[in-house]
């Protein structure tokens, strides 16, 4: 069963950073992915999938990375992860999302959680409405 999860610890959003190699941010909001076997049990390292790490600058909510743990493959858990943070983002008043970090290897995975390049390069996404649309 995938539980997502807020990580409410510092320490411990730096060291599941480390384990996607992705740099942590001290400032930044995250969710982590985990594998368990049923819906009461806990999260704990070794369940651990992937990372999606955020913050908000200038009236916008930037995702800093959505990466799974090195060695692990589920796009669908990155996917729903995705999803969760934005839903976050847009339930906390935040309607305006840019997806940092795209490359090559990504790219799929950014526009299938629904970020679309701008003008100038960067990958937005408007929320305004988003869940409201696709949730009935």
């Amino acid at each position: 069963m995938l539980k997502i999860r807020p990580i409410e610890s510092k320490e411990l959003q730096s060291e599941l950073c480390s384990l996607c190699g992705v740099e942590y941010s001290l400032t930044a909001l995250a969710y982590g992915a985990y594998e368990v076997e049923a819906a009461e049990s806990p999260c704990e390292i070794k369940d651990f999938i992937g990372i999606c790490q955020f913050q908000y600058k200038a009236g916008r909510a930037h995702v800093l990375a959505l990466a799974n743990r090195i060695g692990v493959n589920d796009e669908e858990a990155l996917f729903i992860m995705g999803r969760s943070a934005l839903n976050y983002i847009d339930l906390h008043g935040t309607h305006m999302a840019v997806m940092e970090n795209v490359t090559e290897a990504n790219e799929k995975l950014v526009r299938m959680v629904g970020f679309k390049p701008s003008e100038n390069g960067e990958y937005v996404m408007d929320l305004t409405g988003f869940f409201d649309k696709h949730h009935h």
